[in-house]
């Protein structure tokens, strides 16, 4: 990297942009200057979407973006755009679906991640090829990134009817696979039932979680399963995963909360990035198993999740930031690993007799092999990503000190990068999940200062003629999407759960009345996550399929489903009816993907 060349990028507010401003590649954020170089030079753009804590952004770019000739292959050819996911939902919603759509049609599997890599024919900015991370060389199956360039290069230039055919083919995929015109259903119990008997059917039994590896918490799923079976066997399997994660790799800990995933199915070996929506989701599920079964452990978990939101999230503005990167010096997780030597040297430092460091060592995993080996340095020494041994350890005060000594000296080191910019909807799920956990545990600052964020977003983000911003660092930009609206009504409603305070009710019913005056299409009454009238989007995304962060679509009806309760004119109730059942095709398509709607019904159901 040439820390004084700049381009395009250096102006710009993103973190994760900013990382690239000093790349060969000359990018173009999103928007119309990009698309009028296009047309004006008659290329394709070549469209590269990915966020500040990705590893694998950071590793295509060292490998691709930051050499020289693939930069002038890449200038030569096309025009570059760089676009930050997380300030640029809409347009990564409209290039994952095409990526998806067209893996699909490619692979026979659907697929997609980030770095995601999509180029558009410079006109209508449809899509006509998709993918994720290519190399620098051919392997994995893969061309190499510039084989990839030039080849896509030359069809444009000699084949251009059929590169626009099959853009004009593969956008109206994605416009038929977005549309919201399924046929609808009911969604009774037999649905409900299908979609945890199908959820349950991929549980493991074994290790906790769904699936095999790579393994991903799925809070969506585990709050549907606890509505939909609030006891027995489904009930047990939800507090064994939580277990199971608390004690794994996953869960950092010494500075408390959980990565974004295990690249294993024992939640050993973290992909070491942390996301302030996946801990915001868990605080809210570790506090009601907290309070429902009375376990140390659960509730510790929790003290660690707020613990590491405050530390490492928690902006002086009162509002939180989304996350922190993967790597440092370019070393996947290098922060977080240890040796048994090192961390016998701090204990014994501190004082700590034999015995008491031979426990230690034992229950933070350090007393067996070596877990992690980076695949991306092979010459590297091999190390340790801290385990807890079993419940027992996690809660015994002689592993807690030694958890707070070792914390120390590792936030003596290199830490990896914060993504300081904060997010509408994850601080609604922040809110949410510390509102929440505030009032079942009985922890009022927690309450408070879910409060005080509330105060924040709702004064820094909404204008006066409801219309809501998305972003927040040096300063406020970016349409707010239907999943920010969403959220923050989540965080509203959990806050007047835990107050009944009216105010937050008000400021609920006032941002679903902004949601509903900007997402919601009365003609069809489908809730898009965009509002209308957009020319740089080709397709309007309205989605039931749940990710890392509930769909809009699907919190939303959600919380319309509690909403109506308050609400004496039943307009929220009446749209909440119309929106249930225009989504319900789509819903019943794929059931066990769409639980937050499901999460809805249920909810409906019991007020």
């Amino acid at each position: 990297m040439n820390e004084t060349r700049k381009n395009r990028l250096s102006g710009e507010d993103s973190p994760y942009l900013l990382q690239h401003a000093h790349n060969p590649v000359d990018w173009y954020p999103w928007g119309d200057e990009a698309f009028a170089e296009a047309r004006r030079r008659q290329v394709p753009l070549f469209v590269s979407v990915g966020y500040g804590s990705c590893y694998w952004c950071h590793v295509m770019e060292r490998e691709s973006f930051d050499n020289e000739s693939t930069a002038q292959v890449m200038n030569e050819r096309f025009v570059c755009v760089k676009v930050d996911r997380e300030q640029r939902p809409d347009v990564d919603a409209m290039c994952m679906s095409a990526c998806q759509v067209y893996t699909a049609a490619t692979e026979g599997r659907a697929s997609g991640g980030w770095p995601l890599s999509v180029f558009l024919e410079p006109e209508h900015l449809h899509p006509f090829f998709a993918g994720t991370y290519f190399p620098p060389n051919p392997n994995f199956g893969r061309p190499s990134f510039t084989q990839l360039c030039v080849g896509l290069s030359t069809a444009w230039q000699e084949k251009r009817a059929q590169v626009h055919t099959q853009a004009l083919r593969l956008s109206k995929a994605v416009q038929a696979e977005s549309a919201s015109t399924m046929t609808p259903t009911d969604i009774d119990a037999a649905l409900l039932r299908s979609a945890g008997e199908a959820l349950m059917r991929g549980a493991d039994q074994s290790n906790g979680g769904f699936g095999t590896a790579p393994k991903f918490p799925h809070p969506c799923s585990l709050e549907f399963l606890a509505h939909w079976q609030p006891e027995g066997a489904t009930r047990s399997f939800i507090d064994f995963t939580l277990c199971q994660m608390s004690l794994g790799g996953i869960a950092d800990q010494l500075g408390g909360g959980f990565h974004r995933y295990s690249v294993d199915a024992t939640w050993t070996v973290p992909h070491f990035e942390k996301m302030l929506y996946d801990n915001a989701q868990l605080l809210a599920l570790y506090a009601e198993a907290a309070m429902r079964t009375n376990r140390p452990l659960f509730r510790g978990v929790c003290e660690r999740i707020v613990f590491s939101m405050q530390r490492e999230s928690l902006r002086d503005d009162g509002l939180f930031d989304g996350s922190m990167d993967a790597e440092v010096n370019g070393r996947e997780g290098l922060s977080f690993l240890w040796t048994p030597q090192e961390a016998a040297a701090v204990l014994t430092g501190a004082g700590l007799s034999a015995t008491e460091i031979s426990h230690a060592l034992h229950a933070l995993g350090l007393n067996a092999h070596a877990n992690f080996k980076d695949p991306h340095h092979p010459d590297a020494p091999s190390g340790w990503v801290l385990t807890m041994a079993d419940e027992a350890c996690a809660v015994d005060p002689l592993i807690e000190r030694s958890r707070a000594l070792l914390l120390a000296v590792r936030d003596l080191r290199t830490q990896p990068r914060r993504d300081n910019k904060a997010i509408l909807g994850w601080n609604g799920l922040a809110i949410d999940g510390l509102a929440t956990a505030g009032r079942m545990l009985n922890e009022p600052t927690w309450i408070a200062l879910a409060a005080r964020t509330a105060d924040v977003a709702f004064a820094t983000f909404r204008q006066s003629n409801g219309a809501w911003s998305r972003v927040k660092r040096d300063g406020v930009g970016f349409a707010a999407s239907l999943e920010d609206l969403a959220c923050m009504i989540r965080g509203f409603q959990a806050l007047f759960l835990a107050t009944h305070d009216s105010v937050w009710l008000h400021r609920a019913m006032l941002t679903w009345k902004d949601a509903h005056a900007t997402f919601f299409e009365e003609s069809s009454s489908v809730w898009y996550e965009t509002a209308a009238g957009r020319s740089d989007l080709f397709v309007r995304i309205s989605e039931t399929h749940d990710g890392a962060v509930p769909s809009g679509r699907g919190e939303i009806l959600a919380q319309m489903a509690w909403l109506a309760s308050c609400d004496d004119t039943g307009k929220v109730l009446e749209v909440f009816k119309r929106s249930l059942r225009a989504a319900s095709g789509s819903i019943a398509a794929s059931p066990s993907s769409a639980c937050r709607s499901l999460t809805a019904v249920l909810t409906a159901h019991a007020i």
